[in-house]
């Protein structure tokens, strides 16, 4: 099985935040699916950004993934009730003191105006942190759901993107143009 990783993950394209390559994730599964286990299979398919524990897909790296996500995500709540003015109602967690470089860098983040520069700092930290939980792993199957979990970073990147903005905005302008000549009214002078 060993080879199996190391032929799969070799012939996958090389994932950058800011590259140029899209790779979408049902083609990722398709290559998956020839090499690896039915039980690694139901792992990957159902990842998400924000995995839930789940003995079917027990890997270490979902739990050090999901446990850095925990501590973001409160990062994140109490950021709102604070700006929200209510100060004290979020309780300080633990994981916080478990990351503080991350936790401060979120900070950071979320001061950041606009919300397309959160979403993009977002993306920088969480990559960051993939980075790290793949140090020493290679060719085995916590790298394969290393490269699951960047490949979900990048379509959730993709969401914002302009050009794929612009084609949705063009096509809704289009269908609704559409509708509009289907239910226009000559009038008659």
């Amino acid at each position: 099985m060993a080879t199996d990783y190391f032929y799969l993950l070799s012939t996958l394209p090389l994932l950058q935040l800011n590259g140029e390559g899209k790779v979408e994730y049902s083609a990722f599964l398709a290559s998956c699916r020839r090499w690896v286990s039915s039980k690694e299979y139901a792992c990957l398919e159902g990842l998400t950004l924000a995995p839930k524990a789940d003995e079917e897909c027990a890997v270490p790296v979902l739990e050090a993934w999901s446990h850095w996500r925990t501590a973001m995500d409160n990062v994140v709540a109490e950021w709102r009730f604070r700006r929200r003015g209510v100060e004290g109602a979020f309780p300080r967690r633990e994981e916080r003191e478990i990351f503080p470089g991350d936790v401060k860098a979120l900070q950071a983040v979320l001061e950041r105006p606009g919300l397309l520069g959160k979403q993009q700092g977002w993306e920088e930290l969480a990559w960051r942190r993939l980075d790290e939980l793949a140090a020493g792993e290679s060719f085995n199957f916590t790298a394969l759901v290393v490269y699951a979990l960047k490949l979900l970073v990048l379509s959730e990147r993709r969401r914002y993107d302009v050009e794929a903005g612009s084609a949705a905005f063009e096509e809704l302008v289009s269908a609704r143009l559409d509708e509009a000549a289907e239910h226009r009214v000559l009038v008659e002078e």
